[in-house]
């Protein structure tokens, strides 16, 4: 296929017959290819679909089919073919067909903007005599479970660890998809390490990942990758050493079982 994309690829002004063409085809990219479920595939999908009524480049064929699923992938191409033969009525066809194989994706914005405030909960916790009030305020939002009645009627000068047990069962009762503050923070590190090897600033991962433990919790770990990439965040920003990004790369790799374990140094 990439032997047909062409120069039209930037001649965006000439593959539709009309602006209600475009936008039909707009339309469906945004809501029956665009998933915010993967959010890579979803904002190279978004991106294409601002390509299509922009006057520049705002993404390329070979970034699309780096980032999009094959199934989708073999439907934008039937797409491509039509635009790159000016055959208008083809793409028509591919609209019509489209509308009836594919259902709308429905916006999980919601949902996941529940899960990150709740995963937030677990990394970034109130002190425990602060709990019992910080799940007061929940249940004046409607978020009433067993366990956040029974952690704000508490008090802040009972055992912090009753206290502390009471405010994760509240976390669990509201919907979280985790067990424990470590395997909120494994998550966190998983996104990390994606980005890193997705091109975002080394520096900034780093900075923001020595913050998700303390160097105590890393000497009681088991040795896992994810700690080792942490202490390799960590070290840099408690010692004047410059970031070795190669071994950060690869220890981001070894998390994403795309490459062999690294030695910590």
């Amino acid at each position: 296929m990439e032997s047909l994309i062409g120069a039209w690829w930037d001649e965006q002004a000439r593959w539709f017959r009309d602006s209600d063409q475009q936008y039909d085809v707009v339309d469906l990219i945004r809501h029956r290819f665009a998933d915010d479920r993967d959010p890579n595939e979803c904002r190279h999908l978004l991106k294409l679909a601002w390509h299509m009524i922009m006057t520049y480049r705002e993404v390329s064929y070979e970034n699309l089919r780096a980032s999009v699923s094959k199934e989708k992938m073999f439907r934008l191409n039937q797409l491509f073919e039509a635009i790159g033969a000016k055959d208008h009525t083809a793409v028509d066809q591919w609209i019509m067909l489209t509308r009836e194989q594919l259902s709308i994706i429905p916006d999980n914005s919601a949902v996941r903007d529940h899960e990150d405030w709740l995963r937030e909960q677990w990394v970034n916790p109130p002190p425990p005599e602060r709990m019992p009030l910080v799940t007061a305020q929940w249940l004046a939002r409607g978020l009433e479970t067993p366990a956040t009645l029974r952690c704000a009627s508490m008090h802040g000068n009972e055992h912090p660890q009753e206290i502390r047990e009471e405010f994760e069962a509240a976390i669990g009762e509201l919907g979280s998809t985790h067990n424990s503050r470590d395997d909120a923070v494994f998550e966190i590190i998983h996104e990390q390490a994606q980005r890193l090897l997705e091109g975002e600033s080394p520096l900034q991962i780093a900075r923001y990942v020595s913050r998700l433990w303390t160097f105590e919790d890393f000497q009681a770990s088991l040795g896992q990758p994810e700690h080792k990439f942490w202490y390799e965040c960590w070290i840099h920003e408690v010692e004047p050493i410059t970031l070795n990004v190669d071994r950060l790369k690869a220890h981001a790799r070894t998390i994403l079982g795309t490459g062999e374990a690294e030695p910590i140094h």
